[in-house]
């Protein structure tokens, strides 16, 4: 009769009540443990908040409310029965509603090791399981299920896991009482964060960590589950890529690449001198440009020279363990081309050699073929590109990705005869794409409506941010003058349609002549 999560319960055909919060957390906790009496603090450690200011009385009032709602008569109780001494015992013959799958949740906790050792205070496994899950549910935000595990189920060793997995394991010595909190990936299946939460001294009773203390290991626990399937994705995907595929949510790249601010900037003040980490967030910094380009444009292009510099710092720094890592070899060479500071040719001979000594050859074909497009190797630099394209998985993020940078040195390349088929393969895998890419990949002499559509709906300062960032990001890699002009003839002839020459940013009216304004 209660539904899964024991927010409402079915009296009959016709009667449905709901509970709040705190009588669900109850019921829930009383239901677990059928048969078991469990005293008021054991109650109220499992279902309060770490710091809250409810009493033994607070339980009283919440079975009282859970009974009037229910028809639960306490002289002759069905579901919850009064233990004058001792506290409350469910007594409700049913057995409690089964747990979902684990591939239904994004969390499970459980299961549960060493609870036999703390006697009497059983309740605080479960007390620190909910105080994690709701720390874990607030980081997490709506849609993703964190689920608790049975106390008595036993950590699962083969078959599916959910993206976290969870196992608190509690033990004694002369020390006191302690969990360690263990923490494993459904994508790499390794333990990526394992922590000893002190619980009390020996001798002393027990208590749960504050919530301060849990909003901070739940914070640690999907940062470090991020990176850890960064570092087993990027063996197989570029690193941006990789990053993408990791996020807890699939969304959209404009709201993932403003999303990772909070997250890098937790990695770089816990670990300033991990490489890895410097490329990742060089590779976030360059992310900016790619995905946020026109907003940057807008509001600090000034924080172009100090953005280089600082990816060219980082990349420098990390060189040496990225060369040892054939797939972060192939990011640290786009990152030194990106900047443009006297690396090209270092920057070719470094994913050429990541190439030849890598596993991972879509992602080497991706980026390396992109990088030959720049320097002038045309043919070589498509026919890498339109390979990548072939071993990718279809409707993935990396597919995407290899789509963008084959239509993009098409048309760079003046190869346009050949781009229709990719074009429209990439607005059929991402619709909204359309939007956003139809300026710069339409025919330039012929623009399609969509094309002049999105120009005539766009304010003039936008457009002229639109092409200094396709000219930052995209078009200024390019070597060969032509090739630079033919990457930005189509936004720009829309443009200067629209509003004029001077639409056209000083950086491309006198560095791209091509272009004939």
């Amino acid at each position: 009769m209660f539904e899964r999560d024991y927010t409402a319960a079915r009296l009959n055909a016709e009667e449905v009540v709901t509970f709040t919060q705190a009588e669900s957390r109850v019921i829930e906790y009383l239901a677990r443990h059928p048969g078991q009496v469990l005293s008021r603090s054991q109650i109220l450690d499992a279902v309060s908040d770490p710091g809250s200011d409810r009493t033994d009385r607070s339980v009283d009032f919440l079975i009282n409310r859970i009974r009037r709602k229910l028809g639960d008569d306490p002289k002759d109780p069905r579901f919850i029965a009064t233990r004058y001494g001792g506290g409350y015992v469910w007594v409700a013959p049913a057995a409690p509603p089964p747990e979902p799958e684990v591939e239904d949740s994004y969390v499970v906790i459980g299961g549960f090791r060493g609870t036999d050792l703390l006697g009497a205070e059983t309740g605080i496994a479960t007390g620190l399981a909910e105080g994690l899950k709701r720390a874990l549910v607030a980081d997490l935000g709506p849609g993703r299920e964190v689920r608790i595990l049975p106390a008595s189920s036993a950590p699962a060793r083969d078959g599916p896991l959910p993206p976290v997995r969870i196992d608190l394991v509690f033990f004694q010595d002369r020390t006191g009482t302690e969990c360690v909190v263990s923490c494993r990936s459904g994508v790499s299946r390794r333990v990526f964060l394992a922590e000893r939460l002190q619980l009390g001294a020996s001798g002393a009773a027990l208590r749960l960590p504050g919530a301060a203390a849990l909003r901070d290991l739940a914070r640690r626990i999907l940062n470090d589950q991020w990176r850890n399937d960064v570092d087993h994705l990027v063996a197989d995907t570029p690193l941006p890529v990789a990053m993408m595929d990791a996020a807890v949510e699939r969304e959209d790249s404009r709201a993932f690449v403003r999303s990772m601010a909070p997250k890098l900037r937790d990695y770089r003040d816990r670990y300033p001198d991990d490489p890895h980490i410097k490329l990742i967030y060089a590779t976030h910094i360059h992310s900016e440009y790619v995905i946020l380009g026109p907003e940057l444009a807008q509001t600090a292009r000034d924080r172009r020279a100090a953005d280089a510099a600082e990816i060219e710092r980082l990349v420098l720094d990390a060189i040496d363990y990225a060369q040892t890592r054939p797939h972060l070899a192939l990011m640290a060479a786009k990152l030194l081309h990106f900047v443009d500071a006297g690396y090209k040719t270092l920057a070719l001979e470094l994913a050429e050699d990541a190439h030849a000594a890598g596993t991972s050859v879509s992602s080497s074909l991706a980026i390396l073929g992109q990088l030959q497009t720049f320097v002038g190797d045309v043919e070589t630099g498509i026919h890498y590109l339109k390979q990548a394209l072939d071993l990718a998985e279809p409707d993935s993020n990396f597919e995407r990705y290899v789509l963008v940078l084959l239509c993009q040195a098409l048309i760079a390349t003046d190869r346009r005869d050949e781009l229709d088929p990719y074009r429209t393969r990439l607005y059929g895998v991402h619709p909204l794409l359309r939007l956003f890419l139809e300026p710069m990949f339409t025919d330039p002499e012929r623009p399609s409506m969509r094309a002049k559509g999105a120009m005539l709906v766009t304010p003039r300062a936008r457009a002229n941010a639109l092409l200094s960032h396709l000219h930052y990001a995209w078009a200024r890699l390019y070597e060969a003058p032509e090739h630079r002009a033919n990457a930005l003839r189509a936004p720009v002839t829309l443009a200067v349609r629209r509003f004029g020459r001077d639409v056209v940013p000083p950086e491309i009216a006198e560095g791209v002549p091509g272009l004939r304004l």
